[in-house]
């Protein structure tokens, strides 16, 4: 006898429309990490903005052909600013690639720099190649995703001092040697016993550093104790003691 392997659907199931058809395909669609609701990681390539933002001066003119700028509105200084290249140059590849070496995830060895918001507006402490220095948050918008962490137990004041803290340490140099350390500490696993770097040099420093002393400086905790002796961008990434925050892109 012959069955049918086709199942009947009555006229008055919800099947029959077209509209539950395409709300059932979008709830069958796989979650994207990067796709959460707020925007905690803000993507250049996602065109969706949420407000105007006007620029409180000049801006660079390939910013403007942009068209967006991050909603600071929702930062707050002392804020940690992650940050992820699109196409990353060799320094960039070099971190993510020996964070992921040295045992991180990707989701957190992807981040390869990491600054202090000082809550004007516009502008970042980092410790980059060229030392520790103040920047516009200018030259990133294009081209890096972004995101960004805090305390919310902080008061207003701790966020102030934390932000003026990393200011203490403009024109120090940038730690090229315990950058050459962690690479080799990276090949040995940052999980394994006694592979910690000495730390030498501490008037030099690195980005991920620079927030993590600003943040201790005024709260008498760590952001992250971290095995290997020096606090890495995925330390910062991965620690509980911050939550993510909820921003957007703005049209300039």
């Amino acid at each position: 006898m012959y069955v049918s392997a086709r199942r009947r659907i009555p006229k008055s199931s919800p099947l029959r429309s077209s509209d539950n058809r395409a709300h059932a395909a979008k709830i069958a669609r796989p979650k994207v990490r990067n796709a959460v609701p707020g925007q905690l990681v803000l993507d250049p390539r996602d065109r969706t903005t949420t407000g105007t933002w006007t620029p409180p001066g000049p801006i660079p003119p390939a910013l403007r052909e942009f068209g967006r700028f991050p909603n600071v509105q929702a930062w707050l200084p002392g804020d940690l600013i992650l940050f992820s290249a699109l196409t990353p140059g060799w320094t960039s590849q070099a971190i993510i690639h020996g964070q992921q070496r040295g045992g991180y995830a990707l989701e957190d060895a992807r981040w390869h720099h990491a600054a202090v918001y000082l809550g004007d507006g516009v502008h970042v402490c980092e410790a980059s190649l060229g030392g520790v220095r103040r920047v516009p948050v200018y030259q990133y918008v294009q081209t890096h995703m972004l995101r960004v962490r805090r305390d919310e137990h902080l008061r207003s004041d701790e966020r102030w001092l934390i932000a003026m803290n990393s200011l203490t340490r403009l024109g120090s140099s940038y730690a090229f040697g315990r950058i050459l350390s962690l690479a080799r500490q990276a090949w040995q696993g940052y999980w394994r016993p006694g592979n910690k770097l000495p730390l030498l040099g501490m008037r030099s420093v690195i980005c991920s550093e620079l927030v993590n002393d600003s943040y201790s400086l005024v709260t008498g905790r760590l952001l992250v104790t971290a095995g290997s002796g020096t606090v890495k961008p995925a330390d910062l990434s991965l620690t509980s003691r911050l939550a993510d925050v909820a921003s957007g892109w703005l049209s300039i």
